[in-house]
């Protein structure tokens, strides 16, 4: 009876060592899979070694890994969560989350482990991750903060100034933010979408030759020309006095949206501000020709003809659309004729 407790020690000792050999066992088989890319293959192996070792770390990690490159992200984030429970200070797990949280936008979670991150010093690039988080929260005094750090963290990183230049732009200081879109374009002169960010902010300011530059190089640069993209450029175009350019760009947006009132508006005004009358008044045409009852488009084009010398026939024009419109009258009384938004 006395050799009992060491039966049972060399019993207890003899399992465990089984356990061990068999997570071991599994994880090698788990290990293989992965190299061979079968990672669901592997994820069944990683799944049995953990039930030989539930606390195994090096298990997880290439358990969340596998899960990763399957695009499971929820079940990884889930598994490094475990990692983190058991060990809140585990750099490679932290690392991890702070990346996935960052990937899937998932803010708040993302500045978290950013944090946590930066306080134990571990991985690359935190600074800008836990700046964009809090950007993407509208917290822009703080983001501006780290920004200021990822900038000497890495000087060469594009995205930092870029992100500056949005902050700015929040901020409504639009030259500001001009200038930070310009250090991060010297940065990543290809970088097509900031060219094209860039030039809606010319816009804004209504330096359209500047603008005009800018949605040049994001085109060159690959820049998709959807719908949207086109109307800026030709209306950009249009305001630099660069008809043939920018109606190449506005007919191909009347060929898909030809009954769009606001495309013609906007050539008509281009062509009014640039004292080509006559051209304004056929576009004002066109708007009558798709709603006869646009007493705003009538108007303009009595407007127009004033302008060009048809007094008598613009304000008779302009007659008949205050009686389309009483509102209208507000306008010839305050003489407010010229630009956009009238």
């Amino acid at each position: 009876m006395k050799r009992l407790p060491l039966i049972i020690t060399l019993f207890v000792s003899s399992v465990t060592l089984a356990q061990t050999d068999s997570a071991q066992y599994f994880y090698d088989l788990g290990r293989k899979a992965t190299e061979e890319r079968k990672y669901m293959v592997a994820d069944k192996y990683y799944t049995q070694a953990l039930g030989y070792s539930k606390d195994n770390e090096n298990i997880r990690m290439d358990m969340a890994a596998g899960l990763m490159e399957m695009k499971k992200y929820s079940p990884a984030r889930a598994v490094y969560g475990q990692i983190l429970e058991k060990n809140p200070n585990h750099k490679p797990a932290l690392e991890k989350m702070a990346t996935l949280t960052f990937m899937l936008h998932q803010w708040a979670e993302a500045e978290k482990y950013g944090k946590k991150c930066i306080e134990i010093k571990t991985g690359t690039g935190m600074h800008y991750r836990v700046a964009r988080s809090l950007y993407e929260q509208e917290n822009f005094a703080e983001s501006a903060k780290y920004l200021e750090v990822a900038s000497k963290d890495d000087p060469k990183n594009g995205e930092v100034p870029w992100l500056m230049a949005n902050i700015w732009l929040e901020m409504n200081q639009a030259q500001k933010g001009i200038e930070m879109y310009e250090i991060a374009l010297s940065l990543d002169s290809n970088n097509a979408a900031w060219h094209y960010d860039l030039a809606t902010v010319y816009v804004q300011v209504a330096d359209n030759k500047k603008a005009v530059i800018h949605f040049e190089k994001a085109l060159a640069n690959g820049y998709t020309a959807d719908l949207n993209t086109l109307t800026d450029m030709g209306n950009a175009y249009l305001a630099n006095k660069q008809f043939d350019k920018g109606m190449e760009m506005m007919n191909k947006v009347i060929a898909k949206k030809p009954m769009d009132k606001t495309i013609y508006n906007d050539v008509a005004y281009a062509f009014y501000n640039a004292k080509k009358y006559k051209d304004a008044i056929d576009w004002w045409d066109k708007i009558l020709t798709i709603d006869k009852q646009d007493a705003k488009a009538l108007y303009m084009i009595g407007i127009a003809y004033q302008k060009d010398g048809n007094k008598e026939k613009g304000s008779k024009l302009c007659d008949i659309a205050i009686q389309l419109d009483p509102s209208l009258a507000s306008l010839r009384k305050e003489q407010k004729i010229e630009g956009m938004g009238l």
